[in-house]
């Protein structure tokens, strides 16, 4: 893609805990980016003032916004969006300008995510998934949520996405003797490294990045 947010070869913290809830992995992202921050201020004040960027430490609980409040924001800003399709990048930049510290947006609708996120118990249109966002601009870090950990029910949401359960045998496989409840998030490091350094491209965060212009095996 041809974006200033995306590279062809990227680095990620990748998180799956088991017996966890969406609940408790969005306190540990917070936990893991008030910590990052407070670092970096501590141990990088020469670099940071070099990039001339000054970080403040956000406090917990981070903000949150539904999917439909995001949606709603969106629309005040003036910017067209279609209320039932997932967010394209002039939303997620516009909305994340209005705030200056990193926010969550979920309840995402089942049918704009991954066959393997769990629905609310008590309204299956509604998934249990968030992404978190960096301010000023810089859009989404991670994407993540509580996973399904029925055999059944993933081999239903297979199916109603359009897919054949031979196709994800392999897949349902290890959920078909027993998996235990659990959730997770991919955040995403270059990424990360971009907001808090404020670089204009993603590339600049990466000592060798990989892109759809330049590829070097």
């Amino acid at each position: 893609m041809h974006t200033p947010k995306h590279i062809t070869e990227f680095w990620q913290v990748e998180n799956e805990i088991a017996f966890a809830t969406d609940e408790e992995i969005i306190a540990v992202q917070e936990d893991y980016i008030i910590y990052i921050l407070q670092q970096v201020t501590k141990e990088g004040e020469h670099q940071l003032n070099q990039l001339d960027r000054t970080l403040s430490i956000p406090s917990k609980p981070f903000k949150r916004l539904t999917f439909s409040e995001a949606k709603a924001q969106i629309a005040e800003l003036g910017i067209e969006s279609d209320p039932n399709d997932d967010f394209g990048a002039p939303e997620e930049n516009a909305l994340s300008k209005v705030f200056k510290d990193p926010f969550f947006i979920v309840d995402f609708p089942t049918n704009l995510r991954g066959m393997y996120y769990a629905a609310d118990p008590e309204d299956p249109e509604i998934s249990r998934s968030l992404d978190l966002l960096a301010p000023e601009g810089f859009g989404e870090l991670s994407s993540g949520g509580q996973r399904v950990a029925s055999y059944k029910t993933l081999k239903n949401r297979i199916i109603t996405k359009g897919f054949t359960e031979q196709e994800f045998e392999w897949y349902l496989r290890m959920f078909k003797y027993g998996m235990p409840p659990h959730a997770g998030f991919g955040l995403g490091f270059e990424r990360l490294i971009r907001w808090i350094a404020n670089l204009p491209h993603i590339r600049e965060a990466s000592m060798f990045p990989r892109t759809p212009d330049f590829y070097q095996p």
